[in-house]
């Protein structure tokens, strides 16, 4: 299922960088992160990556015309975490299959928004994610 996001073909938004670092997700839907890893996000030269929590997924991303970008073909590790994080990781998926758009806001956070208005935000993580 592809994932629609709106982002700039070089990877900015108003001179601020979207693509070729990590991000690290604060909550998943207003939800507060459960256990102790942080879902991370990575978007880097046609690759999207990251850990849910529980699991490390990737997929491809295609950049699109008109500050879109596709995500398609997420795959995960198949590692088993208690329930409470294995929905954690299944809302975190569905999001992300689902994204259709973004905000990045002054404090530098990013939200991923799903058509449905399910959200996962994050903030800038240390490292590039190369």
């Amino acid at each position: 299922m592809a994932a629609m996001l709106l982002l700039s073909g070089c990877g900015t938004t108003g001179g601020r960088q979207v693509t070729d670092r990590m991000w690290q997700a604060a909550d998943v839907n207003g939800a507060p992160i459960i256990g102790s890893v942080i879902p991370t996000l990575q978007l880097n030269a046609g690759r999207v990556s990251g850990s849910t929590g529980c699991n490390d997924y990737s997929g491809s991303v295609r950049m699109l015309p008109d500050q879109r970008i596709a995500i398609e073909g997420i795959s995960r590790t198949e590692r088993g975490c208690e329930p409470a994080i294995m929905q954690q990781e299944n809302t975190y998926v569905s999001i992300l299959e689902n994204a259709q758009g973004y905000s990045l806001y002054r404090d530098g956070s990013l939200s991923l928004i799903a058509a449905d208005g399910r959200a996962i935000r994050y903030r800038a993580g240390s490292g590039t994610g190369r």
